[in-house]
């Protein structure tokens, strides 16, 4: 995929954003570019973060894993393998009592290269047992979370403040924009006899790698941006690199709600993922979405407004009125509030949807990649030039 040099962002896109607006504004293109890159690609990719990207990307996959299913979990997944990036992050942001913690399960580990590779760190997550992480962890974790002076959210806010340089541009540095190809312009199809051999995700991977920072990058722009790009793919294409982006994140970010209330452009990427598991015979796949859009509500309409609502509010701070800049603010913070709440009300069926979904990914026989490998043999020629 194609890299930024720089993953700092405008300073007028934070403008007068509350703190934890402007932690989440900072560091969403990290997350978002994070998220999709190519194992290959992924030292070269945080060389080009600045320390302080680094240490929020390390913190946010141990607060998502923690606040969800305790140290356990981060342990358990493929999240745990940021083990010492997460170290450091807390090093980096001064929380040294939540540092104090991570220390005190480092050593509980007798071999401590089994941190960086998930099936030892599993094995030894078994002997060491829930109960020693949650006294050693979990229980002293919560309690420096119920306070606001001692949550991890407080010393990241204070470090970006100290720090806004290593999250910003200077004024006269405008911010990098990788330019995507007008509809047309590409051939997305895969060559050569070694893609046709894979299988499972490297397979999707190499049908849908180039496609995926154009697809994506349409996303956020407009809906009419994406609606123009989509008539370049084949059905197949549009259907693998959708259900790619539900995967990892529902899977691997923040589950079906963050999916339907934070995704860019959700409300067009919601049908094309139902029609995706559609196409792919997927059946119970798209039994779970339905049930998730019909408990949401107007939350992906609500999505997309917010999303408008904000572009409007740059747009109206790049303009230098100050009337402007207030009316259209005051209209961002109703929108996002109005998102924010009804997020909130859904959270716990959403979550509970989340974990079916997973289930499923696990059943023997229902994996999603099973599904996608029998549409590929079938339908060669919307892949392959």
């Amino acid at each position: 995929m194609r890299l930024k040099s720089d993953y700092r962002i405008a300073e007028v896109a934070t403008g007068t954003l509350a703190k934890e607006e402007t932690r989440a504004t900072v560091m969403k293109g990290v997350w978002e570019t994070n998220m999709r890159c190519p194992r290959s690609q992924l030292p070269t990719f945080l060389k080009r973060l600045t320390s302080g990207q680094r240490a929020f990307l390390a913190l946010s996959f141990l607060e998502s894993e923690v606040l969800n299913g305790g140290i356990h979990q981060y342990l358990w997944n493929s999240s745990g393998n940021t083990f010492h990036e997460s170290l450091k992050g807390l090093e980096t942001v001064g929380a040294r009592e939540h540092l104090g913690l991570f220390r005190k399960v480092e050593h509980l580990f007798i071999d401590p290269a089994a941190l960086k590779n998930q099936n030892r760190r599993r094995s030894a997550v078994k002997k060491i047992g829930t109960k020693a992480l949650d006294e050693i962890f979990d229980t002293p974790f919560s309690r420096l979370e119920a306070k606001q002076r001692t949550r991890l959210e407080t010393f990241q806010n204070r470090y970006l403040k100290k720090h806004r340089n290593q999250f910003i541009l200077p004024p006269n540095i405008p911010e990098e924009v990788i330019r995507i190809p007008k509809p047309g312009e590409c051939d997305y199809r895969a060559t050569g006899r070694k893609v046709r051999e894979l299988g499972g995700e490297e397979l999707q991977w190499a049908l849908i790698s180039k496609i995926w920072d154009d697809y994506h990058d349409q996303l956020r722009t407009s809906k009419d941006d994406i609606l123009s790009f989509l008539p370049a793919l084949s059905d197949g294409q549009r259907a693998l690199v959708a259900i790619d982006i539900f995967n990892k994140t529902v899977l691997h970010l923040g589950g079906i709600g963050y999916f339907l209330a934070d995704q860019a452009g959700a409300d067009v990427l919601v049908s094309e993922v139902l029609q995706g598991f559609n196409l792919l015979g997927a059946r119970r796949y798209a039994a779970l979405l339905k049930k998730g859009m019909f408990a949401a509500g107007d939350l992906v309409a609500l999505n997309r407004s917010a999303t408008e609502k904000s572009r409007n509010y740059q747009t109206a701070k790049e303009s230098g009125d100050s009337e402007a800049i207030k009316a259209a603010g005051e209209e961002f913070k109703m929108a996002l509030k109005s998102k924010t709440d009804a997020k909130d009300s859904h959270y716990e069926y959403l979550a509970a949807l989340t974990d079916e979904i997973h289930a499923l990914e696990v059943t023997e026989g229902h994996s999603i990649e099973r599904y996608i490998d029998d549409y590929v043999s079938s339908h060669p020629d919307a892949f392959f030039r």
